[in-house]
C-alpha cells in the first residue's frame, strides 16, 4: 500500500511541527479509511436475508450448535502415583451415548509433584481427534513441598470414545504417591 506524504524530509534536518502533525494525520486518516470495524459486520450481517432458506437450514439455525451440557461423574483415576513414563488410555464407551456422535467432554484433575526440589510432572492427553494437549504442569520449587497443579479441560472425543492420558515430556520424577486424580465432569453431543 502506497500512501502519499503531505511533506519530504530531508535527513539531518529538523522537521516542523505542523509537518509532523500533517503526516500523522495523513496516516491516521489511511488506518480509519482502509479499518473495517467489527460492529459493522455484525449490523451487515444482521441485515442479511434469509427468507431462502428452506424448512431444514431453519430448523439448523434455531438449534443450538452444540448439544446441552450433561453432568456426570467418571473417575478415570484416583489416588493415583503415575510415573515419569504414564500413558493410559481409557475406553468412555459406558460414559458416552453410543449413538456414533461426536462428544465433547469437561476433563478435571489435580496432580502433586514430589518433594525433591525441581521435580516436574505433567499430564497430557491425546484423542482420535486431538493430539497431545497439555492439561496441567507442577514444579516443586522448595524441598519438601510439592508442587500442586488442577485443570479444567474441554476435549472432543471421536466415535472410538478413547482417551489417553500421559504424563509430558518435560516431567522429570514420578508424581507424589497417591496424589493424581482425573474425572469426566459433564459432556456435550458436538453437531
Amino acid at each position: 500500500m502506497t500512501s502519499s506524504v503531505p511533506y519530504s524530509f530531508v535527513p539531518g534536518t529538523k522537521a516542523k511541527a505542523e509537518e509532523v502533525n500533517a503526516n500523522f494525520i495523513a496516516l491516521l486518516d489511511k488506518i480509519e479509511n482502509s479499518n473495517i470495524k467489527i460492529d459493522d459486520l455484525t449490523l451487515s450481517k444482521m441485515k442479511t436475508d434469509l427468507s431462502n432458506i428452506n424448512d431444514s437450514g431453519k430448523k439448523y439455525l434455531s438449534d443450538e450448535m452444540d448439544g446441552k451440557w450433561t453432568s456426570t461423574e467418571v473417575t478415570l483415576f484416583e489416588k493415583l502415583t503415575p510415573s515419569e513414563k504414564y500413558t493410559q488410555t481409557f475406553d468412555l464407551s459406558e460414559a458416552l451415548p453410543n449413538d456414533g456422535k461426536i462428544y465433547e467432554i469437561l476433563l478435571t484433575g489435580m496432580i502433586r509433584t514430589n518433594l525433591a526440589t525441581n521435580s516436574i510432572f505433567g499430564m497430557c492427553a491425546t484423542t482420535s481427534l486431538c493430539t497431545s494437549t497439555h492439561l496441567c504442569r507442577a514444579v516443586t520449587r522448595v524441598n519438601g513441598v510439592c508442587g500442586v497443579a488442577s485443570c479444567g479441560v474441554i476435549l472432543p472425543i471421536g466415535t472410538d470414545r478413547e482417551i489417553t492420558i500421559f504424563s509430558g515430556g518435560e516431567s522429570t520424577a514420578p508424581a507424589a504417591p497417591n496424589s493424581c486424580s482425573f474425572k469426566i465432569s459433564a459432556y456435550r453431543r458436538v453437531k
